[in-house]
């Protein structure tokens, strides 16, 4: 064991070992320094779990001890929540679990709304806090303030800037149609977040904005997709009028310009010279301009739904119809689960919560209603 001990002792230490996520094979890099080798969140989370003291007062000294440490944090809801078990890693307590974690993609832990995940396990866990740091530089970052600068950064995908919109998705803005920091693509953003996203943007009548609400939404979108793009700053503005807002998109599909034309069409997220709408990984102008962009004949992301009933089309309330909004009866005195048909269709037009109006139409339409004869 001391021959052992000596010959690491004496071994080159300047080196970063990783492994690839898809094929499994490692990958080495020369460091230049002992300094350099330990500036990686690897080497901290190393450093941490070998040993014999620590910044967080956890025993990891033998394989069971981390063991039984990983699934306290499973079994003690309560104490991982009020700190117990930080750590500096996303402590697993299964080899398969290990390997979920490794090919995770998408941060959707936590609560099923678009939030900060970062500030929401600030107080449970330092993993996140880590994470932001070494992505980022900047080792005194705390909570998505210190570290919203970096969300424009990566527009496509992967580095600084997915990494900070998936820890920091509200701050971002990940579920807000118009712009934000990071304006042009919403890669990292938590999943819940596009959910939400869309949400919204189904409130709207199916009609384009006007021009002035589209040049001023618009200030800082051009420039990003052109950088998306690989364009010359001022590209779009050489080729479409964009101070007629939406008729300018029109303007450049039917003109003689098929560069423009191709424009109009990336601009609004569709198949050049169509309007068929494609699932693009930066953000278009559909919100803005949904009849102009095409979405009364394709529906894509960032359509408000109410496009599929045509132009000028308001978006449908779950709840203001009550059960049967249409040409129909309802058989007030019939019994079903939750009350009489009449007790559900008034508190389906009185309420405000779309996600239970949407399930109780769902449940009791059927057998409440019958179409007019």
């Amino acid at each position: 064991m001391m021959d052992v001990k000596e010959h690491m002792c004496r071994a080159n230490q300047y080196f970063v070992i990783g492994q690839n996520r898809v094929f499994g094979w490692a990958v080495v890099v020369t460091a230049n320094s002992s300094v350099e080798a330990t500036d990686t969140l690897l080497q901290h989370v190393n450093k941490d779990l070998s040993s014999a003291k620590n910044d967080y007062d956890q025993d990891w000294s033998s394989a069971d001890k981390l063991r039984k440490f990983a699934d306290k944090i499973v079994s003690d809801t309560k104490g991982f929540l009020e700190g117990t078990y930080n750590s500096s890693a996303l402590t697993t307590y299964t080899p398969e679990r290990f390997e979920q974690e490794l090919q995770r993609e998408q941060v959707d832990i936590g609560r099923m709304v678009c939030s900060d995940e970062l500030n929401n396990w600030a107080n449970m866990t330092d993993f996140m806090k880590l994470i932001a740091r070494y992505v980022t530089s900047n080792m005194k970052a705390e909570t998505c303030k210190d570290v919203s600068m970096h969300c424009h950064g990566s527009a496509h995908g992967g580095g600084t800037g997915s990494i900070v919109r998936a820890l920091c998705s509200k701050t971002r803005g990940c579920s807000t149609p118009g712009p934000s920091k990071s304006v042009i693509t919403r890669s990292g953003c938590k999943p819940i977040c596009n959910v939400e996203l869309q949400a919204e943007v189904d409130r709207a009548i199916c009609r384009d904005k006007a021009a002035a609400a589209v040049v001023d939404a618009t200030k800082e979108y051009f420039g990003a997709f052109e950088s998306f793009h690989y364009m010359p700053r001022g590209s779009v503005s050489k080729l479409i009028n964009i101070r007629q807002g939406c008729l300018g998109l029109r303007q450049a599909s039917a003109g003689n310009n098929n560069k423009a034309g191709e424009l109009a069409d990336s601009l609004c997220g569709r198949v050049s010279g169509t309007n068929i709408a494609v699932q693009e990984t930066y953000v278009t102008m559909r919100w803005l301009c949904p009849v102009s962009c095409g979405c009364t004949v394709s529906l894509g992301e960032g359509c408000p739904r109410s496009c599929g009933r045509g132009l000028n089309a308001v978006a449908v309330d779950p709840c203001g119809g009550g059960l049967f909004p249409g040409d129909g009866w309802i058989n007030f005195t019939r019994t079903v689960e939750s009350g009489t048909c009449h007790d559900i269709d008034r508190r389906l037009r009185t309420s405000t919560n779309v996600q239970v109006c949407q399930i109780e139409k769902a449940m009791h339409q059927e057998a409440c209603c019958a179409n007019a004869e």
